[in-house]
């Protein structure tokens, strides 16, 4: 991806049934009608909070201390899976006493007693009878939204924190002149939209032949958080840690993709890359059996004792 170009919206999709959806690269809003089965004419909010992860619990942070006023937010209740990430959401939600419905959740327990759905990172496809327990469905337009540029070196978890922080205030605002914002609520933009494939671990593998030294840090940024950049060396898995661009300060004609070379004077190791080339440097990985390492202490302990011919990343796993 181009990071010098590329931009993330932050905000909340309000459909008719008043659910909040919040994503983790863009978001947007609709407008509703606020006569609700509930009976519920106004603020304070009756909220249920779907979320799992990390990244939800600052929203749900900011929805609890606003409840905590009793002015915008009357109640809030979570739902969030008993496994996995929702670790983070539950053991908030214990902390702060708020009740806690594990997934799926029974529509009994909905239908009638809240105004608002808000959906954070929820990771999980909430089903029309559901839905049905709040106020009116239907895909909607904008009703906040907020943009930031990625830094040409952030990666995607500094920018999820970001992103969570900038979320969550932006959700209290949102909820703040709710039915002002509902009401001016402009129309999705058609033009513009694109769609991200599934990202599965095979994204990790990097194929030293044919990729070149900013497609192999940008997949390092992107894939931060997630998986580490995979390589082999002589048949060994290695999981690249950290990875920085580098520029060579003598270039080396007959070095080849994959290439290994320590930088005495910088004390870094490097690695030739391909396509339009261009080097990365290795901060910090780990192989098997071992601790993790910089890239000096791996070519102290690795690569100085191979010929120079042998000493390459290998470009099959």
């Amino acid at each position: 991806m181009n990071c010098n170009l590329l931009k993330f919206s932050s905000g909340f999709k309000f459909h008719k049934s008043l659910i909040i959806v919040l994503g983790k690269s863009s978001f947007s809003y609709s407008a509703v009608s606020l006569k609700n089965k509930c009976g519920s004419k106004g603020p304070p909010w009756r909220v249920m909070f779907f979320g799992n992860d990390d990244f939800s619990v600052k929203s749900l942070q900011m929805l609890t201390s606003k409840m905590r006023t009793q002015t915008i937010i009357s109640k809030v209740d979570v739902v969030t899976t008993s496994t996995g990430n929702g670790v983070n959401v539950k053991n908030y939600a214990k902390q702060e006493k708020l009740d806690i419905f594990n997934w799926p959740v029974n529509t009994t327990l909905l239908d009638g007693k809240y105004d608002i759905g808000v959906v954070v990172s929820f990771g999980r496809l909430i089903p029309e009878r559901i839905i049905k327990c709040f106020p009116q469905f239907d895909v909607g337009e904008i009703v906040r939204q907020h943009s930031c540029s990625v830094g040409k070196d952030e990666t995607a978890d500094e920018l999820k924190k970001k992103l969570s922080d900038m979320g969550g205030h932006l959700l209290i605002d949102s909820f703040k002149e709710l039915t002002r914002n509902l009401k001016y609520a402009v129309p999705q933009s058609e033009h513009g939209i694109t769609y991200a494939p599934k990202v599965d671990k095979t994204l990790s593998i990097i194929d030293w032949n044919v990729m070149d030294s900013n497609l192999v840090y940008n997949k390092y940024r992107a894939l931060c958080g997630l998986w580490p950049l995979t390589t082999t060396w002589h048949g060994t898995p290695v999981k690249l840690l950290k990875v920085c661009n580098y520029q060579m300060s003598n270039a080396k004609t007959q070095l080849q993709p994959g290439d290994l070379v320590y930088d005495k004077q910088r004390k870094k190791l490097f690695v030739i890359c391909g396509g339009k080339g261009g080097c990365v440097s290795i901060e910090k990985l780990k192989i098997p059996r071992h601790k993790t390492m910089s890239g000096k202490d791996f070519f102290n302990g690795f690569v100085y004792n191979k010929p120079i011919s042998e000493r390459k990343f290998d470009n099959t796993q």
